[in-house]
């Protein structure tokens, strides 16, 4: 066991079997063993014996409504009623008001696995600020990062994430970072957060010029958020295949660390969507298990209770060995991981320079800043033999 050398974290784990029921009758993406498969690797790598687990429960109406419209809470609590009274009676009904959605399954059991997911992560972060523990994982689905305060899309019913924001916030916490590294971005998320300055919401995702899904310019660079949270939105949009380790690193040291140290949060949730994975058959992205802990790790450094709530991610053996180096990272004190040599792809820096430019007019104290990542990305950008200049050494 790793663990036995290490000085180890609290850490909290909850998985409900449960919501293994929400199923969709064809090969859909979204299917229950990206959560089976993944426990199951957690257990054989007895990483779940290293964790506080917590019991699941159901999402409340007035923790839903804190980031959902009222009128769109209750009609899906009242179709979950009708599915409990009518089975599986309701299949033709469930298939018609999927069909008016945005790439929605529905089946019997789907609104009640989406009030477990939102109680779980509701309850992973209570746990992390009631202080019973350092970091907690929420594995969870169906996802949530793609739900609007009013509709369901993306294969998400209620927006995980923002319940556990909304929580944290109504319990007095004045800033908080979500961080999105889902490869698509996590337009629901940003939606309720838009106008909000307690809340930082940052995603790097694919965005290709607006034609990755969700379709559209909220994902742009230039989607920096609503008066008087301008600048709050960051958006880094990959305009292409094959982010990897290098770009995701990349883009965290040399933009964002100052701003987060800037910001300060007080509590991160990380909308941990896994289908920006190496093997991803959706994302077309190449973040290794390795990268995602080195982020994770980037993170960990900012002294902030943090919850991870899973997303995406539709590889199996991507999203199981993807979450269990996240969850050994949680755990073990000392988790810095290898250095990466690689060198950012010039799509990479093209998006990283375009979102300082973005940003620049919102963060006076960082303007410095952000003009030195615009130079930097362009000459390397312009170079002919980049592998031998470094990003950093623009600021040596």
């Amino acid at each position: 066991n790793i663990m036995d050398q290490e000085e180890k974290n609290l850490v909290a784990l909850v998985y409900c079997s449960a919501v293994l029921r929400h199923v969709d009758k064809s090969m859909h993406p979204e299917r229950p063993e990206r959560l089976s498969v993944t426990y199951t690797e957690i257990c054989k790598r007895k990483l779940v014996d290293e964790c506080v687990m917590l019991p699941a429960r159901r999402a409340t109406t007035s923790e839903l409504r804190r980031c959902h419209d009222p009128a769109y809470v209750s009609a899906i609590f009242a179709l979950g009623r009708k599915c409990l009274e009518y089975g599986n009676e309701m299949d033709n009904l469930l298939k018609l008001i999927a069909n008016k959605q945005d790439s929605i399954y529905l089946n019997e059991f789907s609104v009640d696995c989406a009030l477990l997911a939102a109680g779980c992560a509701a309850d992973a972060t209570k746990a992390v600020l009631e202080n019973r523990v350092q970091y907690a994982l929420a594995l969870i689905r169906p996802p949530g990062h793609h739900a609007t305060p009013s509709s369901m899309m993306g294969f998400c019913i209620f927006n995980n994430a923002c319940v556990a924001v909304s929580l944290a916030l109504a319990r007095g916490i004045q800033r908080v970072l979500i961080f999105d590294w889902d490869a698509h971005h996590g337009n629901g998320t940003q939606d309720i957060y838009a106008s909000d300055q307690r809340v930082l919401f940052v995603s790097l995702h694919r965005y290709d010029e607006g034609h990755f899904y969700p379709v559209g310019k909220h994902g742009a660079p230039e989607s920096v958020g609503k008066e008087p949270a301008q600048g709050f939105s960051i958006n880094i949009g990959w305009n292409g295949a094959g982010a990897g380790d290098i770009e995701y690193l990349t883009a965290y040291d040399e933009l964002l660390a100052p701003i987060f140290q800037e910001f300060n949060p007080e509590f991160i949730v990380i909308s941990a969507g896994m289908d920006s994975a190496r093997g991803d058959p959706l994302g077309g992205c190449d973040l290794t298990p390795q990268g995602y802990a080195s982020i994770l790790h980037r993170l960990k450094s900012l002294q902030a209770p943090i919850v991870l709530v899973l997303e995406g991610g539709y590889n199996c053996a991507s999203v199981a060995h993807s979450v269990c180096a996240c969850l050994e990272t949680f755990l073990l004190s000392d988790s810095t991981p290898k250095n990466i040599s690689k060198h950012p792809s010039p799509m990479a820096l093209k998006a990283i320079a375009r979102t300082a430019r973005a940003l620049w007019p919102f963060w006076p104290t960082l303007r410095p800043h952000f003009t030195k990542v615009i130079r930097t990305a362009d000459d390397l950008r312009r170079s002919s033999s980049s592998s031998s200049l470094r990003f950093g050494d623009a600021y040596l």
